[in-house]
């Protein structure tokens, strides 16, 4: 499929004398992923990066941080974990057209049984639903996390779009059609949306196609003829419909969370995006072919993307701070353009070549990197064909984990959460908490909990405390990105003698206790945040002691004339805007010494 011209050997020297010392050693590096650079093969289950592939053409990242490798020479899709697991989930690894059963009407085949025949395309969705562009077989298929595969776009025939696909006039938005019933021209690169919407680009008919959860097809841009954009589709004009707008072979396609769709236009050596209202404007390129000026290289902040040129963007992904990454395959780059419209590179140096593995990716070759994905921490996935690998831009150390649940305990919080979806460079070796909001770590242990999470125990908290937990993983690099943070209020255990059956009200008041001289014993406590209390009863064995104002936090109570093992029983009582009664006390008094500790143990809290 790839239409290659001489490499262009440029702005190597340049570029790595010129790379600022703060990006050089910001810890971002450029690790072979999955591959064996310039060894094509089978693939061979197991370590990714011990296993070969042959010229793959795609790549894509799902929420956990597994990628999905379109392996297309192998004609298999791969999955890699993020501890670097590679395993085949669909294809045989012979060329041929999907089983029959795979169409409709049939409920389809076991995806690693059906052949695939040239494979350029691979999407997932939220639900872990994988979408393949089958390119030589003129459809697209979807394979559920279970393992089945179904043709869903495509008759398994070339040919352009059944015309109610397109819109019939301008203005006007297509009917759309079934889309096993409209034929497909070498659909390549695939994004789905948060709805399930997929898109589709349909190389040689010179559209991109939306295929909804329903199943129907329709044209959101092109014409179906081959040319360049409308005049107005460059700035400083606000654009044209996108489907009376010419493209000529887009490959790559990719979707942001405000629904705006961004089109590799490969042979434009454009970048365009269409709005949800269609759209079409150019958001990167000239229409020239040619490699971004040096500005756009560091220590440079970049130049306008409207104003650098490319040389054949295919590949496009989007993070979710809006940033747009261009597999910018000719120039052996990969660029970025931010919100705001400015380009800069983030890998590569303009040399054909073998990348410097364990360096900086800003003085590292590349060789025809057509696709890019990106995942949830930011982290690139680079397809580079011509090494036959995938190539991993980003931190040594490990991703954030994603702390999804915090319970609390007496004197214990307990918390799971989700592994990194990126390891780093080397494995996770343990993680690590912090119960101060990230001042202070210390090892934890885990064990597995629901689902994909892990949990762990924080243990020697004290009630009625509030604790902000942080949560990091470490690998040999060292300690990673802080997850998300989460409130632990430890509380004391409802009384077994006077609970009214239901969990006491969150936040917890804890009482603290300490023995002053004398037959004398204190006792303190804390009113739950947010909460207001009342006047405060104090009772000892069940008559009152003292009435306190609502601003007390503590009292002395005097247990003269008191000796012998006799109970003790001092209760703190208020009644608060949640409704919260502070509860029993029970003491012994078991010695007759002066100074002697009596030993309280932890109040309850009851309704």
């Amino acid at each position: 499929m790839k239409r290659r011209s001489l490499p262009f050997i440029g702005l190597a020297t340049t570029i790595a004398l010129g790379v600022s010392p703060a990006l050089a050693s910001a810890g971002i590096v450029i690790t072979r992923y999955a591959g064996i650079s310039g060894q094509d093969a089978s693939p061979t289950p197991g370590p990714a990066v011990a296993s070969k592939l042959s010229e793959p053409e795609a790549v894509a990242v799902d929420s956990r941080g597994n990628i999905y490798i379109a392996d297309t020479n192998n004609n298999v899709v791969e999955k890699v974990t993020p501890t670097g697991t590679l395993t085949v989930v669909a294809g045989t690894g012979t060329a041929g057209a999907p089983a029959a059963h795979a169409f409709p009407p049939y409920s389809g085949v076991p995806a690693t049984s059906s052949p695939l025949n040239a494979l350029t395309g691979v999407a997932v969705d939220s639900s872990g639903n994988l979408y393949i562009g089958d390119t030589n077989n003129n459809v697209v298929e979807k394979v559920t996390p279970g393992g089945n595969l179904t043709v869903i776009a495509g008759t398994g025939s070339e040919g352009p779009p059944s015309s109610e696909a397109f819109p019939p006039h301008a203005g006007v938005p297509a009917v759309g059609v079934p889309a096993t019933s409209s034929a497909l021209h070498a659909p390549e690169g695939l994004t789905v949306d948060s709805a399930g919407d997929l898109y589709i680009a349909d190389v040689y008919n010179n559209v991109v196609e939306e295929v909804t959860p329903a199943g129907t097809l329709k044209v959101i841009a092109g014409t179906g003829t081959l040319g360049t954009p409308a005049a107005h589709a460059y700035a400083p004009y606000p654009g044209v419909e996108a489907t009376t707008s010419d493209l000529h072979y887009p490959e790559g396609v990719a979707v942001d969370v405000s629904g705006d769709v961004y089109i590799g236009d490969d042979f434009n050596d454009v970048v365009e995006k269409v709005t949800p209202a269609g759209i079409l404007s150019v958001i990167a390129g000239t229409k020239t072919e040619g490699a971004p000026p040096l500005q756009a290289f560091p220590p440079s902040t970049g130049v306008e993307a409207t104003a650098s040129n490319l040389k054949h963007p295919e590949g496009v992904a989007v993070d979710a701070s809006g940033n747009v990454y261009i597999a910018d395959v000719q120039s052996q780059l990969i660029v970025r353009v931010t919100p705001a419209g400015r380009l800069s590179v983030v890998a590569g140096n303009e040399t054909n070549g073998t990348p410097t593995y364990g360096g900086s990716p800003f003085i590292s070759a590349l060789k025809y990197p057509d696709y890019v994905a990106v995942d949830s921490s930011g982290v690139l996935y680079v397809d580079e064909e011509g090494n036959s690998t995938i190539d991993r831009v980003g931190p040594e150390t490990a991703a954030a984990p994603t702390v999804t649940s915090a319970t609390s305990g007496n004197g214990t919080g307990t918390i799971d959460f989700l592994p990194p979806v990126s390891d780093g460079t080397s494995p996770i070796t343990g993680y690590e908490a912090s119960t101060d909001g990230g001042a202070t770590w210390h090892a934890i242990s885990t064990v597995v909990g629901s689902g994909e999470t892990l949990q762990s125990e924080l243990t020697g908290l004290t009630d009625g405390v509030t604790y902000h937990v942080l949560v990091r993983a470490v690998n040999g690099s060292g300690a990673g990105a802080a997850s998300n943070g989460a409130p632990v209020t430890p509380l004391a255990p409802s009384s077994p003698t006077t609970s009214t059956g239901g969990s006491p009200s969150a936040p917890v008041t804890k009482a603290s206790t300490g023995c002053l001289s004398r037959r004398a014993v204190t006792v303190h406590w804390r009113i739950p945040a947010g909460s207001r209390p009342g006047r405060i009863v104090v009772a000892v064995n069940g008559r009152t002691y003292k009435t306190l104002p609502s601003s007390a936090r503590k009292v002395t109570v005097s247990l003269a004339g008191r000796s012998g093992p006799a109970p003790v029983n001092v209760r703190v009582r208020t009644r608060t805007v949640r409704g919260l009664t502070l509860g029993t006390v029970r003491a012994l008094h078991i010695c007759t010494a002066p100074r002697s500790p009596l030993m309280l143990p932890n109040p309850f809290l009851q309704r």
